[in-house]
């Protein structure tokens, strides 16, 4: 039989990654492999940055390229301007991971619902609005 290189089988060279919540657990290990497998990766994080550039400084000691980008995902106008920065410094955008969730954990009766707002913003319309500004880009790509 014959061999086949790990980058002919994963090869993702010159493709570009947003991973968002990548700051850290799933999002961070999604980034590390995708970044493993050749693609440039985009750290997005809301609120730690120090975790954010720890990851990506993981991805560059292990030779990978990687950047971080703060926006929030539950902001429709961050988003886009995300988005927008993003192809403006990478030119493409090739895969998107929507990992970015919350949790607010508390007894229904307990729960308020500016609590129960912010899980939905970030965790059901945060994948609509980055879905929906990457599949413009995706399909201008073709």
């Amino acid at each position: 039989g014959s061999t086949v290189a790990m980058e002919e089988i994963m090869g993702l060279e010159g493709k570009v990654a947003l991973v968002t919540g990548a700051s850290r657990g799933i999002g961070k290990a999604i980034a590390r492999e995708l970044a493993a497998c050749g693609a440039t990766v985009i750290i997005n994080y809301n609120g730690s940055k120090e975790a954010a550039e720890q990851a990506a400084a993981e991805i560059e000691a292990a030779g990978g390229k990687a950047s971080v980008i703060q926006y929030s995902v539950a902001d429709p106008a961050a988003v886009e301007a995300m988005m927008k920065q993003v192809i403006s410094e990478h030119k493409r955008l090739d895969i998107l991971v929507n990992n970015a969730g919350i949790t607010r954990d508390n007894l229904i009766l307990k729960m308020k619902e500016e609590d129960f707002g912010d899980v939905l913003d970030t965790n059901l319309k945060g994948v609509f609005h980055t879905s929906k500004h990457a599949a413009r880009q995706m399909l201008r790509q073709k």
